[in-house]
């Protein structure tokens, strides 16, 4: 009896990793940017950041991920510190027909995929360390006594991971014209509360200004933000704040009017309630 199989194509192969790990994204803030022939993740599992990558600013936030087209520049934006961001980094190498479809773009990962990713890197920081800056020479190493079937199991675990975020997104293509309307619905809501960062805002007012109804503009900030209008009009004033602490020699009585606090108590309690700590311990730490 003769046997005729189907013939499997290899959309995906990873063959080198070259980073795996979790930074801190507020030291050397902003950095100097970089570019580099091959793939890069980033991923947020808590927080907001925005990055510009190719002269765009992309604003991302927990749950959701970046990947750095091959040779495109990126660095975090100048002018939007992270907020309380804990994030993630894998940069490989990859052969593939189907990645070029996901880069340089926010691409929301489902519960189950967040999982995933997690559980990537933890065990992807278990198997790499640095190397000594006196090589002169990018990526990492491998541990001693990492053993090659844990490295083919995190090879195989990468690609089914990046198959199955493309597959999810293919399935999105049917409400692709929804997902852009409520991008650039949202990005038109963000520009217009940075515009009013000192003035009191209720929510009928930043819908009717948005042209869209209060319910939208809740589902719009739940959608993109995963918090209400508000709550991200604070972020936004608190990241004006440290801008303000930073550049400048305001004090914070003067920075907590600026940037549409009502009094100093209200602007340290919000401070300390994003970022963790004071707004003098975080001046003196500047």
């Amino acid at each position: 009896m003769e046997y005729m199989g189907t013939i499997l194509s290899d959309a995906l192969s990873v063959s080198e990793i070259y980073t795996v790990f979790r930074p801190d994204l507020t030291v050397h803030f902003p950095g100097h940017g970089e570019s580099h022939p091959f793939p890069e993740i980033i991923y947020l599992s808590r927080g907001q950041h925005t990055l510009l990558i190719d002269q765009k600013d992309y604003t991302f936030c927990e749950g959701q991920m970046i990947i750095y087209a091959p040779n495109s520049f990126h660095q975090a934006s100048l002018n939007h510190p992270p907020v309380q961001a804990d994030a993630a980094i894998l940069t490989f190498s990859a052969s593939s027909e189907i990645l070029p479809t996901l880069y340089n773009r926010v691409i929301t990962l489902s519960p189950r995929q967040q999982q995933i990713l997690n559980a990537i890197i933890d065990e992807g920081v278990e198997y790499f360390c640095g190397r000594d800056p006196k090589e002169g020479i990018g990526g990492m190493i491998l541990k001693e006594g990492v053993d090659p079937s844990q490295l083919w199991g995190l090879k195989k675990q990468i690609e089914l991971f990046l198959i199955d975020v493309y597959k999810t997104d293919t399935e999105r293509t049917p409400s692709s014209r929804r997902e852009i309307r409520y991008e650039e619905d949202f990005e038109r809501t963000v520009t217009f509360l940075r515009a009013h960062l000192t003035e009191v805002l209720t929510l009928e007012q930043i819908a009717a200004a948005c042209l869209m109804s209060v319910s939208k503009l809740k589902l719009l900030f739940r959608e993109k933000a995963h918090m209400g209008p508000i709550n991200y009009l604070i972020l936004l004033r608190i990241e004006e704040a440290k801008r303000l602490m930073r550049e400048s020699d305001l004090s914070l009585t003067q920075i907590a009017e600026q940037v549409g606090f009502t009094s100093l108590h209200y602007f340290s309690r919000m401070f300390k309630k994003v970022t963790g700590m004071a707004p003098s311990q975080y001046g003196k730490e500047r």
